[in-house]
């Protein structure tokens, strides 16, 4: 099965994403508290994603990853 490893929680300036297969059209969003899109990305073809967070202000945050077969949430704090 598809597993998702999310680091470090809390985040300071970086969000790492790691998959344990490398799938195409993979998907990351995070989301604000209040539900707000913040930051979307794709990962295509790679086991691995840096998502740049340095302009956000404290607070929790929801990543929703998905993937052709799987797909996983996390909430997060900065």
């Amino acid at each position: 099965p598809e597993t998702f490893v999310v680091h470090p929680n809390p985040f300071n300036d970086l969000i790492t994403v790691r998959m344990n297969v490398r799938t195409e059209g993979s998907r990351a969003m995070l989301f604000s508290a209040d539900g707000r899109l913040v930051h979307e990305a794709y990962l295509r073809g790679a086991k691995a994603l840096n998502i740049q967070t340095g302009d956000l202000p404290a607070g929790s945050y929801i990543l929703h990853l998905i993937t052709d077969r799987a797909s996983s949430t996390s909430i997060l704090v900065k």
